[in-house]
């Protein structure tokens, strides 16, 4: 039996208007009139509809907080952001069950290995991860790459990666739905 690793049900507001849904479970999808059979590439261009519009919609989020102040720990746009604040107040805000988190445990999400708008960028130096951001764009150059991102000198900005970042980032990671795995599951 085919499913999902670590998301059986997913909701759809967005794609679907408000005041109506729909639930994403194994090969059905299960409306408030009844239950849809749907066949493996439907859910899979469901999911994929799903995840694309949660990255867009934390980058929209993202933007809608430019300019708000930098402060260590800061998790809120009234109190401030600190760079792994911002990313857990995106999440949060966007319906990710997440735990406030450091930089450091971003890594423990799945590696993009192909690093795509709304994948999340981490930084290091001295061997500890040290910063994070969200990939707003992606260029063939490394330095010309951008991220929203909680500066300590200037708060949410939008920026290239350039001469400062480029040499510390190391890679990139989903978010934690991100671009789902499917797996071979017995019964």
């Amino acid at each position: 039996m085919k499913s999902f690793i670590g998301l059986f049900t997913i909701l759809l507001v967005s794609t679907i208007g408000l005041g109506t849904y729909m639930q994403l479970s194994g090969d059905k999808v299960l409306e408030k009139n009844g239950i849809i059979p749907i066949t493996k590439e439907e859910r899979h261009e469901i999911v994929e509809d799903i995840v694309s519009n949660l990255e867009e919609d934390m980058i929209q989020k993202g933007f809608s907080v430019v300019g708000v102040k930098y402060t260590w720990g800061g998790e809120d746009p009234d109190n401030g952001f600190d760079c792994s604040g911002f990313i857990y107040w995106l999440e949060k805000s966007n319906g990710i069950k997440t735990k406030r988190k450091t930089a450091r445990a971003f890594a423990s999400y799945e590696r993009a290995e192909d690093p795509q708008r709304g994948d999340l960028a981490l930084f290091q130096r001295n061997d500890k991860i040290v910063h994070i951001g969200l990939l707003t764009a992606i260029a063939e150059q490394l330095s010309k790459w951008k991220m929203l991102h909680a500066s300590s000198s200037k708060g949410i900005i939008e920026s290239f990666m350039g001469s400062y970042w480029t040499p510390q980032y190391i890679y990139s990671v989903k978010l934690p739905i991100g671009r789902l795995k499917e797996s071979e599951n017995e019964e």
